[in-house]
């Protein structure tokens, strides 16, 4: 995915919520400068394993001007809830326009003995409360 904007840094992170409750707050990547600038780059990310419900790991790459970060986590401890009902999605950019301090999903996940559902707003406590697990993996420019 490629990205043109202006901003002091981009990070992809991966979080982990128990119901509404966060777990787990990692750094997947990211990129800091100390001042507002021209930030023109590319994001690859993918998900390891053989099925998309229950994935291996994450690997992200992201290059921004002449920097780059990259960094994989596994996701076998992470994957608490081996329930068969989930669902997985991704949210592109809209209009092809980047707004600093929005969280865009590149992968989510979610698992629930009570059905899939998929909510507007991937982060609302209480579409969280209703799933047993959610894993979000995202990205950020501030």
């Amino acid at each position: 995915m490629s990205f043109n904007t202006e901003g002091k840094s981009a990070f992809v992170y991966l979080d982990v919520y128990e119901k509404e409750n966060r777990v787990s707050h990692k750094k997947v990547a990211g990129i800091l400068s100390d001042r507002k600038s021209a930030m023109n780059g590319e994001l690859v990310w993918g998900v390891v394993g053989l099925n998309l419900m229950k994935p291996e790991e994450v690997r992200a790459k992201l290059l921004v001007n002449s920097a780059q970060s990259e960094g994989a986590i596994p996701l076998k401890s992470v994957l608490t809830n081996q329930s068969e009902q989930g669902s997985a999605a991704s949210e592109p950019f809209k209009n092809g326009k980047i707004k600093l301090g929005k969280r865009y999903i590149l992968q989510y996940w979610n698992r629930s003995e009570n059905g899939i559902s998929i909510s507007e707003d991937f982060f609302n406590k209480e579409e969280l409360a209703k799933k047993d697990q959610t894993i979000i993996l995202y990205l950020i420019f501030k």
